[in-house]
């Protein structure tokens, strides 16, 4: 027979070792979830400089553009562009209104020879 203070014993160091093999899968568990986040962190940080590269390249793009373009010099034919439009525009307008008195006049007179014929 096991002397009862040999079975308290074993039971106890049967609890420490338990007690230490769950904080070891613990802390394993820790540091497996620790690299998980760090290779995100890895993976976001380069898609991160990944973009900023793209987004000098744009920059860098646009500003050789309106170097070559001479700066203001794209806005300035914009405006001149409006101004032929705008004329254009004022020159229509005033062929439309000649053409509608045309278009009057010659109903007035159809007009005036239809009632001439009836009469």
């Amino acid at each position: 027979m096991i002397p009862p203070l040999l079975r308290v014993s074993a039971f106890l160091n049967f609890l420490f070792n338990k007690i230490q093999v769950e904080s070891l899968e613990t802390r394993v568990e820790a540091l497996e979830k620790g690299a998980i986040f760090d290779a995100t962190q890895a993976a976001i940080r380069k898609r991160e400089e990944e973009m900023l590269t793209t987004l000098r390249n744009i920059q860098e793009q646009m500003a050789k553009e309106a170097a070559t373009t001479g700066g203001g010099s794209a806005s300035s034919a914009n405006a001149t562009e409006l101004k032929e439009i705008k004329a254009e525009n004022e020159r229509l307008k005033a062929t439309i209104i000649k053409q509608e008195y045309r278009i009057r006049h010659l109903i007035t007179g159809m007009e005036e020879l239809l009632a001439a014929k009836k009469g």
